[in-house]
């Protein structure tokens, strides 16, 4: 019976330290870090692997498009492609109407990097861009 009862005080202490080390090991990641136009020329700390979604007010029905100029790589990958979202009036979309460029990022490595994008109309490479967009992204 002395037996039992040892070997049953040793699995639970066993297990018990299993229990502890991996909820001391293992931290939440947090969630998606949303920024806008108001973080413009500013800076944000991700955590490695947390998502930074940029969303900047355009219109494609006048030729122009957010572009990235410099991606932030390798500090922060981008995730292909921004999505536009165009903005819908009493709940149908108008044509002509403005929207959204979300653009995506994953903090991939320890470091700090600059994202910097342009809205301008591809063709015109000569000229300027109309607006700007630059943040400053550390990863822990």
């Amino acid at each position: 019976m002395k037996q039992w009862s040892r070997r049953i005080l040793l699995v639970a202490t066993g297990l018990t330290l299993v229990v502890a080390l991996t909820a001391c090991g293992s931290e939440p990641n947090p969630g998606p870090l949303a920024v806008g136009k108001d973080a413009d020329g500013g800076s944000v700390e991700l955590k490695r692997d947390q998502v930074l979604e940029v969303t900047l007010e355009g219109n494609q029905t006048t030729g122009y498009t957010w572009e990235i100029k410099t991606s932030g790589e390798p500090v922060v990958r981008s995730q292909g492609e921004p999505v536009y979202t165009q903005d819908a009036a009493g709940g149908s979309t108008v044509v002509g109407a403005g929207g959204t460029f979300t653009f995506t990022f994953v903090g991939a490595e320890p470091g700090t990097s600059t994202i910097d994008l342009a809205y301008q109309r591809p063709w015109e490479n000569d000229t300027p861009p109309l607006e700007t967009f630059t943040l400053e992204v550390t990863v822990d």
